[in-house]
């Protein structure tokens, strides 16, 4: 499903609250409702985040797919006059999906306004079906399947070759680690990579070396947890498919090193 820009998403306001929903649905719109002034009690905690906002999940009346819903409330002063992180995440998502990339599809989305100010929001997805994260599989629990060495070849690979098109398509997503990505077996083998938590990413016209760095240092943290050869298929997948000359990709190689080293040290 093509979703249309937010400028034409329907609009309902109530109060400091504005409801924002793809098309219009009464449903849809009852749903944002109730989960905003009065949540349904089967609802879980997916994740509590120390800045103040959370991540629920669960089924909701007339929609077959779970939904999850994350809250982002303003307790750090730099984000004021800042759009909402929902309302960014929404729009870094809309153009990811116009580059071609995937991410989970857009229920809706919720802002709260007090004398101007942003001081609530939330963004509502529709959960990921026969999808699974990334550090699920590179180190699957009890609960997931035993994996051959060809998928975990294939999951590995698919995951490098998503980021260094991410890269090179000038994206920085601001928090790209195992659990931010999730994995979906498609026809013939192929695998899907769907990218999660979008609020912190920006566009440029050319990707700076920095932010590049700062991606691939969250997502490297995972390389202890396989083996040698696994590593190396996809930082030679990656440096194969990115935009950096020889100079630049031994420099960033030094620099991933070192701060996964140093992550793990502190361990």
């Amino acid at each position: 499903m093509k979703m249309p820009p937010l400028k034409d998403w329907f609009r309902h306001t109530e109060g400091s609250v504005t409801y924002y929903l793809p098309t219009e649905s009464t449903e849809h719109l009852e749903i944002l409702k109730t989960y905003w002034n009065d949540p349904w009690p089967t609802l879980q905690v997916a994740r509590e985040h120390n800045w103040g906002g959370n991540v629920l999940f669960g089924e909701v009346p007339n929609i077959s797919t779970e939904l999850y819903f994350k809250r982002f409330k303003i307790t750090n002063p730099r984000y004021i006059h800042k759009p909402s992180r929902a309302k960014t995440t929404v729009t870094n998502e809309l153009y990811m999906q116009s580059l071609g990339f995937h991410t989970p599809q857009l229920f809706g989305l919720i802002e709260k306004h007090v004398a101007g100010v942003r001081v609530d929001s939330a963004v509502i997805h529709y959960a990921l079906a026969d999808a699974y994260p990334a550090y699920s599989w590179i180190n699957p629990p009890d609960e997931f399947r035993q994996l051959s060495q060809c998928e975990r070849d294939a999951i590995v690979k698919a995951i490098a070759q998503s980021t260094a098109d991410f890269h090179r398509a000038g994206l920085f997503h601001g928090d790209m680690h195992v659990g931010n990505i999730m994995c979906r077996f498609v026809d013939a083998g192929d695998i899907t990579i769907y990218w999660l938590d979008n609020e912190e990413g920006k566009k440029y016209s050319t990707l700076p070396f920095a932010k590049r760095a700062n991606d691939l240092k969250h997502l490297f943290r995972f390389t202890h947890l396989v083996p040698k050869e696994e590593q190396r298929l996809f930082w030679n997948t990656y440096k194969e498919l990115c935009d950096l000359d020889e100079q630049e990709i031994n420099t960033l190689s030094r620099k991933l090193n070192h701060e996964t080293s140093k992550f793990w040290r502190k361990k």
